[in-house]
């Protein structure tokens, strides 16, 4: 089955939510904020945080595509 990944990243929380090709939304969720300004201090520890969390919400359901908005990137 193909699955894809949204991405909403920004300065108050992550939303993400995966879906497969029939529109069907399999899981979602909110995670702590990130930010694409990366040369912030802090903000690359910050989003890796957020990308491990992600992974394991994903419980080892690895999407087709990804698609992501991430708020200064």
């Amino acid at each position: 089955m193909q699955t894809f990944l949204g991405i909403d990243g920004g300065g108050t929380a992550t939303r993400w939510a995966l879906g497969d090709a029939d529109g069907a939304m399999l899981a979602s969720g909110e995670l702590g904020p990130v930010s694409g300004l990366l040369t912030q201090p802090g903000e690359h520890a910050r989003l890796a945080a957020v990308g491990a969390e992600l992974a394991a919400a994903l419980a080892g359901r690895r999407p087709q595509r990804v698609v992501a908005g991430i708020t200064g990137l």
